[in-house]
């Protein structure tokens, strides 16, 4: 059937922008607050309950379905798996991927288990941004052996902490590998890393010029999240030209310690952030669209139960403002009519 009043979506994307600033303005010379410009402070949110769990070869390799189990009985908890949303990298390559994975995890799970995991575990543990999020499952039979592996990221974990080792039984049957649970595992769900507590969000990027590089890329990660709660439906091109404008920068690009991706590559970063939050169900996808589930819009504060919504790129006083409501209203309309509708 023909569809009518198709909304254009790249001129409401500008238009929703407009209005954006516009308010912002507005409120900020009545000394509302505006934008954030500075460190941004601690979110508390189990929303970004993120592990990224590593593994051997799924067919011969069973620990991960045991770990899954296992972590899943903290319900915060968003188990992500590398082959599972390698469809979803756009162009990166594995590698570069697996840096933004690690980047918005709280904690990197790797069961040592198959030359892979070994080759993690020594990647994972040379980033200064992830090596305090490792956590090491050892087999226990090759705990005391005279290793590299042992002698290397094992005890360099070990003098992080106590808790970022452990040991456990791999036993092999019939030509598979399967991770014998013991109490020490049994309890990784309760982990000081998957504290709501412990994530500190920083101011995302540094202007150099024209061009304004993402240093923090969890706290970008929160921005986009933040933007997408406020508008209700985002696409790359949008998130794109809305943080240009917002740095006033002609460019962005990526460089933290782990991850250098220029101009060209940022599109498909935020495109492999737009993807995981779809594979979570947070986000629905319809095309080049993804439009925010509303069913999953639980944005707590972990002590205040306070919605968090817009505190990120905006100050808490603008967030009370009747621009912000505004705002609010005028997307809220422009998402019905998209449902509704459809859009080109």
């Amino acid at each position: 059937m023909k569809r009518f009043n198709i909304v254009n979506i790249k001129s409401t994307f500008n238009s929703i922008t407009d209005l954006i600033f516009e308010m912002t303005e507005k409120a900020s010379l009545e000394n509302y607050g505006g934008f954030r410009r500075e460190g941004l402070g601690r979110i508390n949110s189990s929303f970004f309950s993120f592990v990224f769990l590593c593994g051997g070869n799924r067919n011969t390799h069973k620990s991960r379905n045991t770990l899954t189990n296992i972590l899943e009985k903290n319900s915060d908890i968003k188990i992500i798996i590398s082959e599972d949303l390698a469809n979803y990298k756009g162009n990166l390559n594995l590698l570069v991927f697996e840096g933004v994975l690690e980047a918005i995890s709280k904690m990197i799970l790797i069961p040592i288990e198959s030359f892979g995991t070994a080759c993690e575990l020594g990647a994972f543990t040379r980033m200064k941004e992830s090596d305090n999020k490792v956590v090491a499952i050892l087999d226990k039979t090759k705990s005391k052996d005279n290793s590299f592996i042992n002698y290397g990221p094992i005890e360099y974990l070990r003098n992080i902490g106590d808790d970022r080792v452990y040991t456990a039984t791999f036993l092999q049957r019939t030509g598979k590998s399967y991770l014998c649970v013991n109490s020490s595992i049994k309890s990784l769900y309760k982990h000081s890393l998957l504290s709501t507590e412990n994530k500190i969000v920083k101011y995302y990027g540094e202007l150099e010029g024209t061009t304004v590089s993402i240093t923090d890329l969890f706290s970008f990660f929160v921005a986009i999240v933040d933007l997408a709660c406020l508008v209700g439906f985002v696409n790359v091109d949008f998130i794109v030209s809305f943080f240009r404008r917002l740095t006033g920068a002609d460019s962005l690009n990526v460089k933290t310690g782990t991850l250098d991706c220029d101009e060209r590559a940022f599109p498909d970063v935020i495109l492999s952030l737009l993807n995981i939050l779809h594979s979570i169900g947070f986000l629905k996808k319809s095309g080049d669209l993804y439009l925010v589930d509303e069913s999953k819009l639980v944005m707590n504060d972990a002590k205040t139960k306070d919605r968090w919504i817009g505190r990120i790129l905006f100050t808490v006083k603008f967030t009370r403002t009747d621009e912000y409501l505004i705002i609010k209203s005028v997307c809220q309309e422009y998402k019905r009519k998209i449902e509704q509708n459809g859009y080109y």
